[in-house]
Parts: structure tokens; sequence; C-alpha cells
């Protein structure tokens, strides 16, 4: 039987018009270190350690005309949108201890599971990593729309890998991150649990009652604690 309590937070989406300035400026606001994160689909990525399994999930588009071509899917188009105002947050995901905990929350949904191992000698998705190598994951596999603002899901197969265990890039000054201490969310307790599909009580959500959404988080450190705020992903189109 599942228990809420083995589920965490994973990462969040920090979704960027640069990805190489967006880095270094997060970087220099709040003393947390990065390293590269690879590509995945159309987007290079960041990834800042917070700590405790979390971190952060810097993203960029690889390449922004591609958003004009009218083949573009509607989804990309709308996340270059997003970024006409500045980086924004995109969604939260938090991760199941084991394999059996994804496939139980996929049960209470009535939904089922997928992942992107590979399939024979072919890699079939994932991260792929500057070493060569791939960060695969299961998930959900959704057959409807969730409401905006519902967490999402997803277990790692190699723990060693994880990304938020991974050595940043050395830079003067950098702090400790000992884990993300809250996240600013919009709605309410009720609502995500509702929508996720079992209660996330124990979470550390601070909820505002505003449009559903991410807003704001904070992350524990060895120099106290640091606050980053960003467009919330609650005004996304």
């Amino acid at each position: 039987m599942l228990n809420p309590r083995n589920v965490r937070i994973s990462h969040i989406i920090l979704q960027t018009r640069n990805v190489y300035e967006a880095a270094f400026r997060l970087r220099s606001e709040t003393g947390l270190g990065f390293y590269d994160g690879g590509y995945l689909g159309t987007t290079a990525t960041k990834i800042f350690p917070l700590g405790a399994g979390a971190y952060i999930q810097m993203t960029g588009s690889v390449d922004p005309f591609a958003a004009l071509e009218p083949t573009t899917a509607e989804a990309a188009k709308r996340a270059f949108q997003n970024l006409k105002d500045g980086d924004r947050f995109g969604n939260i995901f938090l991760e199941t201890e084991t394999m059996e905990d994804m496939e139980e929350i996929a049960k209470i949904r009535g939904e089922t599971t997928t992942d992107n191992r590979p399939s024979g000698n072919v890699p079939v998705g994932g991260r792929l990593q500057v070493n060569g190598q791939r960060v695969h994951t299961a998930s959900i596999t959704q057959t409807k729309p969730l409401p905006r603002g519902t967490p999402g899901l997803n277990h790692f197969f190699d723990k060693m890998a994880h990304p938020s265990g991974q050595p940043v890039e050395p830079f003067p000054g950098l702090i400790r991150p000992l884990g993300v201490a809250w996240i600013e969310m919009g709605a309410s307790e009720a609502e995500v649990s509702k929508a996720i599909g079992f209660s996330i009580a124990h979470l550390p959500f601070k909820y505002n009652a505003g449009k559903p959404g991410m807003y704001s988080f904070a992350v524990r450190t060895d120099k106290g604690e640091i606050v980053v705020k960003r467009n919330s992903s609650a005004d996304a189109v």
C-alpha cells in the first residue's frame, strides 16, 4: 500500500530565455552551484542541486526560432510565449521511492506507467548528459489533462546518477544547499491532493489561495534560508 511519505520533492522546472545567462544570474543571486545537465528534447538544461534529493532543472530553448515554424507543436509555442516577460517557473515534480509506489499511484488514478529506458540498444528517451549518458525515469501516462498546478511524478532508476547528487562547477563563494524549505503554491492542499491522487500534506507547500501554480520557493543552506522568486507558472498561457 502506498505510503505518501515515501513521495518527496524531486525538482522544480525553471524556464529561461537564455539558459547560460539565467544560470549565472541565479548563482550570483543565491550562491547555489550548477552543472551542465545536457540536452532534453528541444531544450538545454542546467541543474542546481538543492540537497535532500531535490534540484532545479533550468531549461532554455536550443533553437528559439523553431517556435516560429508552422510545424512546431502548440505546447512549444506556448512555452516560447511564456518567456516574453522573463524567466518563469514551470511545473514541480515529485519523486516516488520505488517503482511499486509509482504503479500504485497510477492505479489510484486509473492510469498506467511508462519509462524512457532503452529498448534493446536504442535509447528511447531521457535527458542526454554531456558525458553521453542518459538519465532515465518512469512517469504516469496521463489519459486526461490534469488541473493546472498539479505536480508531476517520476521515479529515477539509477540512484547513483540522480541529478541532485552530481558535483557542480567550481566557483568562488558557493554555499551548501540542505533541501527545500518550502514552496509557495496557489489553490489549496485539498485541491492539489485531489488532483494528484493522494495526500501531500507532508510536503512543505505553502498555499496562497491564488490561481493554481507555483509562485516562489526557499532553500535551506549552511548560510541560512534563500528565497527564489520568478514569474509564476500560474500566469502562463
